[in-house]
């Protein structure tokens, strides 16, 4: 099987994650009820915006000339697997922030759920990488490091409102 991908397919799909996790991050804030965790929430949601800021920007950059290389792939895992990362919780349209959330209030829990999705975004994007042209790597590398970052700083939010 043969596929086609480019790093602007990539970033467009960037976009959307980050979209629907500032809508995920946005329901969160509006679900909890302590002050500080709305405001960790709203804090979380803004960052997205700036992801999806930085993604869109990068897009302009590379610009609409790149096209798509032509990747083989025999057997068709590559493409399998990143289908099923992609009918997942990361971009899944059909999903809404709050369906995602539940009926839980408890940030922790919350956080734990969008480290899953912030987590399966790092993995969709290492996968897409072994499907780009070498020179379209620094453009994908970017959005990893973008959405390591994320890990961290969720990690390290759950284990100091676990410390509390």
């Amino acid at each position: 099987m043969t596929i086609k991908f480019c790093s602007d397919e990539i970033l467009e799909i960037a976009v959307d994650i980050e979209r629907n996790g500032r809508e995920f991050y946005s329901k969160a804030a509006e679900t909890v009820t302590d002050g500080a965790a709305k405001k960790l929430f709203s804090n979380l949601a803004q960052w997205e915006v700036r992801h999806e800021k930085i993604f869109t920007d990068m897009r302009k950059a590379i610009g609409a000339s790149l096209q798509a290389d032509t990747v083989l792939d025999p057997n068709g895992e590559e493409a399998l697997y990143l289908q099923a990362l992609a009918d997942g919780e990361i971009f899944n349209p059909k999903l809404t922030g709050k369906e995602i959330i539940g009926d839980d209030t408890d940030p922790v829990a919350i956080l734990e759920k969008a480290l899953i999705r912030e987590k399966d975004a790092v993995i969709f994007y290492f996968a897409m990488k072994k499907l780009v042209p070498e020179s379209e790597y620094d453009a994908v590398d970017g959005i990893i490091t973008e959405e390591m970052s994320h890990v961290r700083y969720i990690s390290i939010e759950i284990n100091r409102l676990k410390s509390l």
